[in-house]
C-alpha cells in the first residue's frame, strides 16, 4: 500500500513528529487506560479482554506498541524491521481468531484517545492531529494484510485454496479499498494542513463505491452494509466540498474552528468507511470458509460440530433427525466424456436440487467429490424416506448443458 518514501514518517517534519511523539509518552498511561476502558464496552471483545489479561500483558504490549510506532527516529532508522513488527501484530491477531471489526474498531477507539489529548501543546496542532492519523492508518492497514494473508495460508492448510479463492480475493479486494479511502482522506488532511488546494479526485470514482453501487447491495455483502457505505461515501464528499468552501473564507479564528471541525469530520467519515469495509471483509471470510465454492453447500469440516449439536439437541428435545448420504451415480463417466466443466455442472445442478427440497433448518454438506450430505432436522425415518425418494427423482429430471452432447 505505502512505498518506502510514501510512509508517513516521512510526510512530516522531525519536529511535528518529535513534539507528538513527547506529548504521547508524557501521556501514555492514561491514554491507555481510556482505551482498554473503552474497547471492553464491545460486546465482541469480552472474550479477548478479561480485566486479568489487560492487566497483566495488554497494556504493557501496547504501552510497548505507542512507543515504537510514534518514535520517528526508531522507525526510519530500520523501516523494514518496523514493517516486520506490524505484520507479526497481524498475523498473532488472526491465530488468536481477532475479527477484523474489532481491530478497525479498535484503531477508530484508539484515534479517540489521541486526539482527546491537549495538542496545543505542540507549535502545530493541525499537522499533529494529520500525522497521529496517518500513523495508525499506516501501522493498522499494514497488520490488517498480514490478517488476511493469514487466513489464506492457514486455509490452504485445512482445504483446498480453490474453495475459497474467490471469497479470499474479493476480501483482499476490500483491503485494499480500504486503503484507497486512507490514501484519499490522508491527502485531504495533508492539503488543507499546508494550505494547498484539494485534488479533485472524487470519492465516487473509487473502485469500491462502483462495486457496492451495483452489486454490493444486493451479493455477498447484505444490502444494509453496502447502503451504508455508499452514505458514509457520500459524507466524505460533503465534507470535501465544504472544506474546499472554507479555504475561500477569510483567514479568521471562526474561519480555522470550522475548518478544524470539518477536518475532524472527514477522519470521522473515513474512518467510517473503513469500518465498513472490514465488516464486509469479515462477512465474506466467514460465509467463504463455511461453504464450499463451487456447489455453495457447506463444507465438510463444519459436518461433526453440526452433527454433535444435532445429537445433543435431539437427546434434550425428543425431536429425531436423519441424515442422508447422496452419491452420484456414474459421475466418472460423465468428466471423463464429457470433460471437468460438464462434471461441474452436474455438481451445481444437484446441489442446488438438495437445497431446493429440504427444508431451512436443514443442512447439506459436499462430503466428498461427487458425495453430498444432507441432516435433516426434526424428521422420522418415514418422512426421510419419501424426502430421499423426492430427491432421486428432481435428480433424474436433471439436463446439463456444458457442452453441445446429448446427455
Amino acid at each position: 500500500m505505502y512505498s518506502d518514501a510514501e510512509i508517513p514518517y516521512n510526510y512530516y517534519s522531525r519536529r511535528v513528529a518529535s513534539e507528538t511523539f513527547s506529548l504521547i509518552r508524557k501521556n501514555n498511561e492514561s491514554i491507555v487506560d481510556r482505551f482498554y476502558g473503552q474497547l471492553v464496552t464491545d460486546a465482541g471483545a469480552s472474550e479477548f479482554l478479561s480485566h486479568e489479561e489487560i492487566e497483566s500483558r495488554l497494556k504493557g504490549s501496547f504501552r510497548g506498541w505507542l512507543d515504537y510506532t510514534f518514535d520517528r527516529d526508531r522507525v526510519l532508522a530500520d523501516p523494514k524491521l518496523f514493517y516486520d513488527y506490524q505484520d507479526n501484530i497481524g498475523r498473532v491477531h488472526s491465530r488468536v481468531d481477532i475479527s477484523l471489526h474489532l481491530i478497525n474498531y479498535a484503531k477508530v477507539v484508539l484515534k479517540s484517545c489521541l486526539f482527546e489529548l491537549d495538542l496545543s501543546e505542540t507549535s502545530n496542532p493541525t499537522e499533529s492531529t494529520c500525522y497521529i492519523s496517518d500513523v495508525i492508518d499506516y501501522s493498522v492497514d499494514t497488520f490488517n494484510q498480514s490478517y488476511l494473508k493469514e487466513v489464506i495460508e492457514t486455509t490452504r492448510h485445512m482445504q483446498s485454496l480453490r474453495v475459497v479463492a474467490s471469497g479470499h480475493q474479493l476480501a483482499l479486494d476490500f483491503e485494499r479499498a480500504k486503503g484507497e479511502v486512507t490514501a484519499w482522506a490522508r491527502d485531504i488532511l495533508w492539503e488543507v494542513s499546508k494550505g494547498m488546494p484539494i485534488a479533485n479526485k472524487k470519492v465516487s470514482e473509487f473502485n469500491i463505491c462502483h462495486w457496492l453501487k451495483y452489486k454490493g447491495t444486493f451479493s455477498i455483502v447484505d444490502e444494509g452494509l453496502g447502503q451504508s457505505s455508499l452514505s458514509a461515501c457520500d459524507n466524505l464528499l460533503e465534507a470535501k466540498a465544504a472544506i474546499n468552501s472554507q479555504l475561500g473564507e477569510k483567514d479568521s479564528d471562526s474561519s480555522k474552528s470550522v475548518l478544524n471541525d470539518l477536518i475532524n469530520v472527514v477522519m470521522h467519515t473515513s474512518d467510517q468507511v473503513y469500518e465498513k469495509l472490514g465488516e464486509a471483509i469479515q462477512i465474506i471470510l466467514e460465509s467463504e470458509e463455511r461453504k464450499d465454492a463451487l456447489t455453495k453447500t457447506l463444507s465438510r469440516r463444519y459436518l461433526l460440530t453440526v452433527a454433535h449439536r444435532e445429537v445433543v439437541f435431539a437427546k434434550h428435545s425428543n425431536a429425531p433427525f436423519c441424515v442422508l448420504m447422496i452419491d452420484i451415480d456414474d459421475f466418472k463417466a460423465v468428466n471423463d466424456l464429457y470433460g471437468h466443466r460438464a462434471g461441474d455442472e452436474v455438481l451445481e445442478n444437484v446441489a442446488f436440487s438438495l437445497m431446493e427440497r429440504v427444508g431451512p433448518g436443514d443442512y447439506i454438506f459436499r462430503y466428498g467429490g461427487e458425495e453430498f450430505l444432507a441432516i435433516i432436522t426434526e424428521t422420522d425415518l418415514e418422512v426421510a424416506s419419501h424426502i430421499a425418494g423426492d430427491i432421486r427423482l428432481q435428480v433424474l429430471e436433471l439436463r446439463s448443458t456444458a457442452s453441445d452432447k446429448e446427455r
